[in-house]
């Protein structure tokens, strides 16, 4: 984060939402490129008919846009991170846990 000590905390909170913002929208990108991908490949066996089913199916579900309420979870979190001085357990107590701050997607839909 680049805010300096005569930051105020609307612009420290502004950039934890900046930052939480950013992390959403490359993690939603990434599963847009997954899903792409598992779509590319039932197209190509289609073509090649080595699908086994004879007609194209569906594409698949779409992972959503991240919502307001998912980025202020995530500007939350990395406040609490933050906070902590980087521990979840307080000041230099070891890494924090920031498992979570990933969406996922489930790519095991039915064709």
């Amino acid at each position: 984060m680049s805010y300096t000590g005569s930051s105020t905390s609307y612009q420290i909170r502004l950039e934890l939402i900046k930052q939480a913002t950013g992390l959403l929208e490359f993690q939603y990108g990434q599963e847009q490129q997954e899903l792409d991908n598992i779509w590319s490949a039932q197209v190509a066996d289609w073509e090649k008919g080595t699908s086994g089913i004879g007609e194209l199916h569906p594409l698949p579900q779409q992972a959503g846009a991240p919502t307001v309420e998912e980025v202020l979870e995530v500007a939350e979190r990395l406040n609490e991170f933050v906070s902590n001085g980087g521990g979840s357990g307080g000041r230099g107590s070891g890494p924090a846990d920031l498992s979570g701050l990933t969406l996922s997607v489930d790519t095991s839909h039915d064709f």
